[in-house]
């Protein structure tokens, strides 16, 4: 099963149990849970219902992860022969959200079947990284 959703202008195709960025929310805090009600299109493997534009009842669950920046963009300006270079950096706010489950407009809710093991997978590098303390000797020879 799968959705289309419009979320802060960006549409986005989710399914239970996937992980996405979405645009900054400074009242969401890590836990939280969130509705997205604007579903365009839903899709459960048998049916499409499309929507117009949303379809009625039909609303995505998705729960906070954690609040990330994006990498570094570099913005320059330059003109020639006049000695005019300028230079700014911008990293855009996200918050990274797991899809826990899309309701369809019957009100049946497909849900994530996540393993009790199975840790969130991301494409971004830890905050911070503890360095590992080694203690080995090296013997020189002469």
């Amino acid at each position: 099963m799968y959705a289309i959703i419009n979320a802060d202008g960006h549409q986005r195709r989710v399914t239970p149990g996937e992980i996405v960025w979405f645009e900054e929310n400074r009242e969401l805090a890590d836990g939280d849970t969130f509705q997205v009600d604007t579903v365009l299109l839903l899709n459960d493997g048998t049916a499409i219902q499309v929507g117009t534009p949303t379809v009625e009842g039909a609303c995505v669950e998705a729960q906070v992860l954690r609040h990330v920046r994006d990498r570094k963009v570099d913005i320059m300006k330059y003109k020639r022969r006049k000695g005019y270079v300028r230079k700014k950096g911008h990293r855009h706010d996200y918050v990274e959200a797991r899809i826990l489950s899309i309701t369809d407009a019957d009100g049946q809710i497909h849900a994530a079947t996540l393993k009790q093991d199975e840790a969130p997978t991301t494409d971004v590098a830890p905050e911070s990284v503890e360095a590992v303390e080694t203690t080995e000797t090296v013997e020189t020879q002469e």
